[in-house]
């Protein structure tokens, strides 16, 4: 199945190639397909308080946020998190090693999602905070490096200021919202900014 939304003049054209293996698609979805109406309205950033399935469903959606095929497959490895010292306004490294899996070159989106474990307010379970679209040779592997701003991290909070609260966030990279790629905790942000 391709969902090609709105093509363009050479839509069909690329649609064909992509069929017959002429190209290798790397699109990815930017809205959640729920298994049923049940789950209706899903949005990946809801709040994990909601919950998300309808009588006896699993509550999974048919094709999460940021879902995409490809010919060929991507592993993931080494996820790395250098937060900034306390106090300083520096960005937070983010990094991890991708690898084509498969036996075809091909693009892979890396996504680069984020939550806040505790807060005073309710934040989304997972939160998308980048991503990057790099082209891998079979066997080929490179440190994809992901940039997070402290202002990226910020809550309109119970004194109703946007503020990056202490505590720690939970990071996750992989090629959708529900990449099986293992979790990572990032040391605490204390103090940083408010705006």
């Amino acid at each position: 199945m391709i969902e090609a939304w709105y093509p363009g003049e050479f839509g069909g054209q690329a649609v064909a190639e992509t069929i017959f293996g002429d190209n290798n698609p790397a699109g990815r979805l930017t809205v959640t397909f729920p298994r049923s109406t049940g789950e209706l309205p899903d949005f990946y950033t809801s709040d994990p308080s909601r919950v998300h399935k309808y009588v006896d469903d699993s509550g999974e959606p048919l094709f999460p946020f940021g879902f995409g095929l490809s010919y060929t497959t991507f592993g993931y490895d080494h996820l790395r998190v250098q937060p900034p010292a306390v106090s300083n306004g520096a960005d937070i490294e983010v990094s991890v090693d991708v690898t084509n899996t498969g036996s075809r070159e091909g693009d892979e989106v890396a996504q680069l999602y984020m939550r806040e474990n505790t807060g005073s307010v309710e934040t989304p379970s997972r939160s998308l905070e980048g991503f990057s679209r790099i082209h891998l040779k079979p066997g080929e592997m490179r440190s994809v490096v992901f940039k997070v701003t402290q202002q990226q991290l910020a809550v309109w909070n119970a004194e109703e200021k946007w503020a990056v609260e202490q505590g720690k966030y939970t990071v996750w990279v992989g090629g959708s919202l529900r990449s099986n790629a293992s979790p990572r905790n990032c040391s605490s942000l204390k103090t940083l900014q408010e705006g």
